[in-house]
């Protein structure tokens, strides 16, 4: 609330030195020289921000001439921040009073309609602007937003949206502030702020973060996550990692900061939360950076800045991640971005759909949210305003809607909450709805003696090759969770220092009824003699030893695996299911075994650490009873024969 009203005061007080201090709006007759001389105070007050005392200036001008055009529309924008109503009542006196004084006049007024929700009225207003051709860029500009705005508002909210938002209830809402909800994509850790008042000789705020864990259908009484995460300084506008481990916060005015409000990330290992690290020049500024979002593929992340070279107040950005450190941050550009605010990114786990916070898309009058999908690396589609009573005249904060796609959860002050902000929970309709995610999670574990292993897990897009998720096993317990888009084939590949790699096979890209989740324990084995490794993604064509494009992922796995153990030599073999006959079984695996070596070699491989071997149907590892016996059959493996 307090960051809306300072956002709000700042853009009033702009306005207002802006189009009031330097001239008079209108030549007015009969106007008292006490309520003139009043009015003058106001102006001289103004252009040293001493606000109070122009406010009171201007209402004693007022009382002595109440139709003083000047001076109601120089109070009405002083009220704006706390009495919209009341700041258009001082408009339309002015108005009403001198009709033709100034065009600006109507545009201020068209704006003050529309932020309260009066649209017809609002886009009245711009149009008995655009009747008077004034020569104003920016007031043109202004009212051409204002005008489409005011028009999809009225025609939206004859076409309302389901809407039926639930409150989480007094295990996680309080009688404070609870706001910027997110959640692990197996949904069982909810990451919120929390703003405490406490009253002393003075009242002071304090912002920190939340979490609750769920225990079946239920949230649990949320706790604050302590130091070293929550200080003496507002921590919030944060944001959790799908696999629940990073949580990338906000943290201000803090003594490490670059700037007034700095990104910073923690991570939880061993059982708590690591001490924060802030990201660094590369992400902060020295302007405002805040509300970031992780992407599911472990490196992208998006974030809102006010720095140099936004197109409006402020932009939403993304950055990077090479393992190193963080890339020149890159602004998403005019289709998401406007000449007015956009905030609070939120990438689905599914890395292709945005959801964000705008005030210069058309809406319904304050930050409303949108969302955008991606169509490549770097262009997005147009925003598509998720719709009344979703969005309403008011602020709407953030947004985050779970894997599945099917449940948003916001923060709101609507009225029969428990405080002044709570998080709700809703069923969103399936045209906002990004793709279904799904997730896998597991342990991974050393095979020979079943100790937790910290290893590298990277899931990638078979046909594109893009690293879709990525994330870090706990060295204390083995665990980790990774989204899963629903729509494509994929790789996914576990990497650890002095192993073996192993990998999974994941066909979602033909729809299904089903979206549980895939767990898993996987187990590594170390590098030794002997220890061999089914590769699950290598493909062929069929009754061919040609290798198929999707075969590359895990190929370039097994180069990086033999270029990091140079002396390894290995053995790959062929086997196929028991299907036609033994010789020709015999000599297609050989040849796909030679396929395979010929790849390694062709990637700077010595063909002298390489033997290819084809077993036919001779060393099955299934019953070849029926298709998925056969196809676990029909594979290729990878055995260590020196070291």
């Amino acid at each position: 609330m307090k960051l809306l009203f300072l956002r709000c005061l700042l853009l009033g007080i702009s306005i207002l030195i802006s189009n009031i201090t330097s001239a008079q709006l209108c030549k007015q007759n009969g106007i008292p020289k006490k309520a003139e001389k009043f009015y003058l105070d106001a102006q001289t007050f103004a252009k040293t921000t001493q606000y109070q005392e122009a406010f009171d200036a201007l209402e004693k001008a007022i009382k002595a001439f109440p139709t003083y055009v000047d001076a109601n529309m120089m109070l009405g924008q002083l009220k704006e921040t706390k009495d919209l109503k009341a700041a258009i009542t001082h408009y339309e006196t002015a108005v009403t009073t001198l009709p033709d004084c100034s065009p600006m006049m109507y545009v201020i007024l068209g704006s003050a309609l529309y932020r309260n929700g009066e649209y017809a009225n609002g886009l009245a207003a711009f149009e008995q602007y655009a009747t008077y051709n004034f020569n104003s860029v920016k007031y043109n500009k202004i009212a051409e937003h204002g005008k489409a705005a005011c028009k999809y508002a009225i025609e939206a909210i004859k076409k309302p949206v389901p809407f039926d938002p639930q409150n989480l209830g007094d295990l996680v809402n309080s009688s404070f502030d609870d706001y910027f909800p997110s959640l692990s994509v197996d949904e069982q850790k909810l990451i919120f702020a929390r703003t405490l008042t406490t009253i002393g000789e003075k009242e002071n705020t304090n912002e920190d973060i939340y979490i609750s864990n769920k225990t079946g259908e239920l949230w649990n009484t949320a706790y604050n996550i302590g130091p070293p995460v929550n200080t003496d300084y507002n921590e919030g506008a944060q944001t959790v990692s799908p696999d629940g481990k990073f949580i990338f916060f906000t943290r201000c005015n803090a003594p490490d900061g670059l700037g007034k409000c700095d990104i910073y990330v923690t991570i939880y290992e061993n059982n708590k939360w690591s001490k924060p690290l802030n990201l660094g020049a590369s992400v902060n500024s020295p302007a405002w950076e805040s509300q970031p979002c992780m992407a599911s593929d472990g490196k992208t992340l998006y974030f809102t800045s006010n720095r140099r070279g936004t197109l409006g107040g402020a932009d939403i950005f993304e950055t990077i991640y090479d393992g190193v450190g963080w890339s020149q941050p890159r602004n998403l550009g005019p289709t998401i971005n406007t000449a007015y605010e956009e905030k609070s990114p939120f990438i689905h786990p599914d890395g292709t759909t945005l959801y964000f916070n705008s005030d210069g898309h058309p809406g319904f009058g304050d930050l409303d949210f949108f969302m955008s999908r991606k169509k490549t690396d770097t262009t997005w589609q147009t925003p598509i305003n998720l719709g009344y009573p979703i969005n309403t005249k008011d602020e709407e904060r953030s947004i985050f809607v779970n894997a599945k796609g099917n449940t948003a959860y916001i923060s709101s002050s609507r009225a029969g909450g428990l405080g002044l902000q709570d998080i709700y929970a809703f069923e969103l309709y399936a045209g906002a709805q990004p793709r279904t995610v799904t997730y896998i999670k597991g342990r991974v574990l050393d095979e020979k003696t079943s100790k937790p292993l910290s290893a590298q897990l990277v899931l990638k897009d078979l046909t594109t090759g893009l690293v879709v998720a990525s994330t870090q096993s706990d060295p204390t317990t083995g665990a980790f969770l990774t989204a899963l888009p629903v729509g494509s084939n994929y790789a996914y590949m576990i990497d650890k220092k002095g192993y073996l790699f192993a990998s999974e096979h994941f066909e979602l890209s033909v729809p299904s009824d089903s979206d549980e989740p895939y767990l898993l324990d996987v187990l590594l084995k170390p590098v030794s003699i002997g220890e061999s490794v089914v590769l699950k993604n290598i493909f062929f064509k069929t009754n061919s030893f040609d290798l198929l494009n999707e075969s590359k992922q895990e190929l370039d796995q097994l180069v990086t695996l033999l270029k990091t153990n140079a002396t390894l030599k290995i053995e790959i073999s062929g086997h196929t299911d028991d299907v036609g006959k033994d010789d020709a079984n015999l000599l297609l695996s050989d040849n796909r075994s030679k396929s395979v070596v010929t790849y390694l070699t062709n990637s700077g491989i010595d063909a002298a650490r390489l033997t290819a071997k084809g077993y036919g149907e001779t060393q099955p590892i299934a019953e070849n009873l029926n298709d998925e016996g056969r196809s676990k059959n029909r594979r290729t493996e990878f055995k260590v024969i020196a070291k």
